[in-house]
């Protein structure tokens, strides 16, 4: 049996339909998160009144807290933009819609909290709470998670199991800051640390997966091992910053500007961080990994024949020069005894013909070296 793979087929028009489908998908996804985010905008800026407490602790944060963000963001977005349109790289020009939407629903939910036009609430330790944010965050982490997905093959039903144990995270842990009751607050804190866990073994298992799926000498694997201890600091962070504000009611451990402060921060380094290394960094989808090993595999499979071709040519050379050595001591027995005929039988003109012949062309046989014999 052999070892040599089967040529790969590269037909463009598959390609072609498969990128298709594949881009009408992620085209849709992005634009299914968007479409919610601004309808659950509008509908909270409808339907939920700020807290006048809440209101009053708003005024005293600085004001530059969400400005920084904004910018950022929203610079974020431009450039991508500008990427989407002249980019050359097809596979990540397909992806380009998930950061679009992620950086647009950031900048504006920074852009909302400087402005004020989103409600403030109070947690209950009488703290700043701000639903926007929860809902910012149900809505650009699982499109950070989906972007992970991407870098490897992970199935389909894990990929949706962990995005939606991270949106319970996110729900839940506003949940648990919003109500009042002291048993509910403790139920929900225990549910969405449990899906923070489960969240973060997803982010575990994917990159992971993106590892073993990468040659061990490929320097992507070493941006994708940082890559994933910077995820893990990240999601720690959101927790930490969490846990700090809840044990702060009378700003003990942090006052409401500085938790203002880290959730920008966290907010900040999680999106631009981790998308730039995602699409600017050496790591590969998972589109453009299979892509890659269908051309190996190619060539491979042309070099492997290349290289059969040239010994059956050596094998063939080999042959015709043994076969030339033997044909010569029997032409040359064949050359005497013409030669012989020729001699005896010269003044006969019925036999003369035919030993002349059978000389010539023992003669030119031989005269062939080690050329094939044309016979």
């Amino acid at each position: 049996m052999s070892l040599v793979p089967e040529p790969v087929s590269l037909d463009d028009d598959d390609d072609e339909v498969e990128a298709s489908s594949y881009n009408r998908k992620i085209v849709l996804f992005a634009s299914t998160v968007l479409v919610l985010y601004l309808t659950s905008f509008f509908l909270l800026w409808a339907l939920v009144p700020s807290d006048p407490a809440a209101l009053a602790i708003a005024a005293t944060i600085d004001y530059r807290t969400y400005e920084w963000p904004a910018l950022g963001f929203l610079t974020a977005l431009c450039f991508e933009l500008i990427g989407w349109v002249f980019s050359t790289n097809k596979l990540r020009e397909q992806l380009m819609p998930v950061p679009l939407s992620t950086m647009f629903i950031a900048g504006t939910a920074a852009v909302s909290f400087r402005t004020g036009i989103s409600p403030v609430l109070l947690d209950f330790n009488g703290r700043l709470l701000r639903p926007c944010r929860y809902l910012e965050w149900s809505f650009t982490t699982p499109s950070l998670l989906f972007l992970i997905g991407q870098t490897c093959s992970v199935s389909n039903r894990d990929l949706v199991g962990f995005i939606v144990a991270d949106w319970f995270m996110i729900v839940t842990g506003f949940f648990s800051s919003w109500c009042t009751n002291l048993a509910w607050i403790w139920f929900w804190i225990i549910v969405s640390f449990l899906t923070f866990f489960w969240a973060l073994r997803g982010i575990w298992v994917m990159f992971e997966l993106a590892i073993g799926e990468c040659d061990e000498r490929d320097a992507a694997v070493d941006n994708i091992r940082r890559l994933r201890a910077v995820s893990f600091v990240i999601w720690w962070g959101f927790a930490v910053v969490w846990v700090l504000a809840a044990l702060s009611p009378n700003d003990e451990l942090v006052t409401a500007q500085t938790e203002e402060w880290m959730w920008s921060f966290c907010d900040i380094f999680a999106k631009l961080l981790l998308e730039a290394a995602l699409f600017q960094g050496t790591m590969c989808s998972v589109e453009e990994r299979k892509l890659m090993t269908v051309h190996k595999l190619s060539d491979v499979y042309h070099s492997e024949k290349i290289k059969g071709m040239q010994v059956e040519a050596r094998m063939q050379e080999k042959f015709f020069t043994a076969v030339s050595h033997e044909l010569r001591t029997p032409l040359n027995g064949i050359i005497g005894l013409s030669d012989s005929m020729l001699a005896q039988h010269e003044r006969q003109n019925k036999s003369k013909d035919t030993p002349a012949t059978a000389s010539q062309t023992a003669v030119a046989l031989k005269g062939k070296g080690s050329k094939p014999p044309d016979i």
